[in-house]
């Protein structure tokens, strides 16, 4: 049997102080989405950092500008998206940080309040990506026991397999896949800890 939390804890590093957040540990879809989200603000600024190092030498003086103004609308809607994320997924331990007064507990108020700091929402992101290792890992023994079904339904070595779903490629099947039966899983409540408060003004 499999005990799992709704959530996982983990840290972030904020003005020099370690944080101790919550995170959701994501459904099938969601950890899907995620996945999705995740390679395209990586492929993005792959190619945002490939294009502006060509710009230097190809283009003119407009079509650099116009180029900009492009990455500019591009990282409005990559923040949206990792806003979106954040606020959904995170949430942070009581009694650790207030800024003027107001305790910060959620993701929103991560960002709201500390949205400066570097590296923070992409910490945030691999956070909340975390959350589905287990789901990967599972996946990956889904894959391997629909391969072995497969061949053992199929008539010969070489001839069709069964009717039924198939596993689109092994890679895919790591990732995506992730199903346990209801009654195996016995979802845990965990008491947030409480510590000492920071006090940020």
């Amino acid at each position: 049997m499999v005990n799992l939390s709704k959530t996982h804890k983990t840290t972030v590093q904020i003005a020099d102080t370690t944080i101790a957040i919550r995170v959701a540990r994501l459904t099938f879809e969601q950890s899907e989405r995620h996945r999705r989200e995740m390679n395209a603000l990586d492929q993005t600024t792959k190619r945002q950092l490939h294009e502006l190092e060509a710009a230097d030498t190809t283009l003119t003086s407009e079509a650099h500008a116009a180029l900009l103004a492009l990455h500019a609308r591009e990282d409005e809607q990559s923040e949206a998206t990792a806003r979106a994320a954040i606020e959904a997924y995170v949430t942070v331990e009581p009694n650790q940080i207030e800024v003027d007064g107001r305790e910060v507990t959620s993701g929103k108020d991560l960002l709201d309040c500390f949205g400066t700091e570097p590296r923070l929402a992409v910490d945030l992101m691999y956070a909340i990506a975390s959350g589905s290792s287990l789901s990967a890992r599972l996946g990956k023994t889904f894959g391997s026991l629909s391969d072995s079904t497969r061949s053992s339904n199929a008539p010969d070595a070489s001839g069709p397999g069964a009717d039924g779903p198939r596993p689109e490629g092994t890679a895919d099947v790591a990732e995506r896949v992730a199903t346990t039966e209801p009654a195996a899983v016995t979802v845990e409540t965990d008491t947030p800890s409480s510590g000492s408060t920071a006090t940020l003004n």
